[in-house]
C-alpha cells in the first residue's frame, strides 16, 4: 500500500508468496505444529524417523526514502529502496514440539544500501546483496 508524497503516514509497499511440502506425508493444518506420522525415535534407529519438510519463499519490500531516517541502513541515493528476497528450507520435525531447521536467505536490492558506520571517522559500507544459512533448534512448549 502507498501514501502520496508528504503525508505523515510511512509508504511502502511489499508482497510474498511461499510453499512448503512434507516429504514424508503428513497433513498441515493451518496454525497446528507438525505431527510427525512416526516420531524420532533414536533408542531403535528405523523405527521412526519423524517428519521431513521443504519450504521456499519469494519476497519483495519497497520503503520510499520520505520515511526513512537518516541513520537507517536502508537508505539510498533513490527515492525507495527495493529489496527482493529469496529463502529455502529444509525442516526436520522429531515430534510435534521439537524441530531442526536449516535455512538459506538471500537478499538483493538494485541499488547500494548504505550500512551505518562502525567506529569514529569510518566511511558507511554500502550493500547490495547479502546471504546467510541458519541453523535453529526449535523446541515448543
Amino acid at each position: 500500500n502507498t501514501t502520496p508524497a508528504g503525508s505523515a503516514t510511512p509508504t511502502g509497499s511489499s508482497w510474498y508468496v511461499e510453499g512448503s511440502w512434507l516429504v514424508t506425508g503428513e497433513e498441515y493444518h493451518h496454525n497446528s505444529p507438525i505431527c510427525p506420522c512416526q516420531n524420532l525415535d533414536i533408542l531403535c534407529w528405523g523405527k521412526g524417523w519423524g517428519a521431513l519438510e521443504f519450504a521456499a519463499r519469494y519476497e519483495q519490500i519497497q520503503a520510499f526514502k520520505q520515511f526513512v531516517p537518516l541513520q537507517n541502513p536502508f537508505l539510498n541515493p533513490t527515492n525507495s529502496t527495493k529489496v527482493t528476497g529469496i529463502a529455502l528450507g529444509a525442516h526436520w520435525y522429531w515430534n510435534p514440539q521439537a524441530c531442526l531447521r536449516l535455512d538459506w536467505y538471500y537478499y538483493h536490492t538494485p541499488h547500494p544500501i548504505q550500512g551505518i558506520a562502525q567506529g569514529n571517522g569510518t566511511r558507511p559500507t554500502f550493500i547490495k546483496e547479502q546471504s546467510s544459512i541458519n541453523l535453529a533448534a526449535q523446541l515448543e512448549f
